[in-house]
């Protein structure tokens, strides 16, 4: 009798578990979408890397035509691991770095629509789907 109660207090404890996951993020199974553009008005390579993948390199052209698009699911576990890095070299500022994905500070919100980093000569750009983007790395 004993064991069946301890049974049951685990499964009960493990759905509790699986209900306040889905109840934080309900997309954690959606993919994000990263997308970068280059609007520097020169070839602008640029290098991205989760902590598990190397995402590779490429040299972005200039225009909304040539966009550096990364398509992802956030980490099961551990829950909001997820970390996109990204590097750049712009004509006078070598080896810019910056987090293009957080599962902490982005979230959802890289589901619905893309979050959007723009490489600009004069600094980095960041939106979220309709929102205005706004200067986050000046150079």
């Amino acid at each position: 009798m004993a064991i069946n109660f301890h049974l049951l207090l685990i499964t009960l404890s493990v759905l509790f578990y699986m209900a306040q996951i889905w109840q934080v993020s309900n997309a954690l199974f959606d993919e994000k979408l990263v997308v970068i553009y280059n609007l520097a008005q020169t070839i602008v390579p640029v290098h991205c890397r989760s902590l598990d993948d190397d995402l590779g390199r490429r040299n972005l052209y200039y225009g909304y035509d040539h966009a550096y698009k990364i398509i992802f699911r956030d980490n099961l576990w551990p829950y909001e691991s997820t970390l996109v890095r990204c590097n750049t070299e712009i004509k006078g500022v070598p080896n810019i770095n910056w987090i293009a994905y957080d599962a902490r500070r982005h979230g959802d919100d890289c589901i619905t629509s893309a979050c959007t980093w723009t490489i600009r000569r004069d600094g980095l750009y960041f939106s979220r789907g309709n929102e205005n983007e706004r200067r986050v790395v000046i150079w």
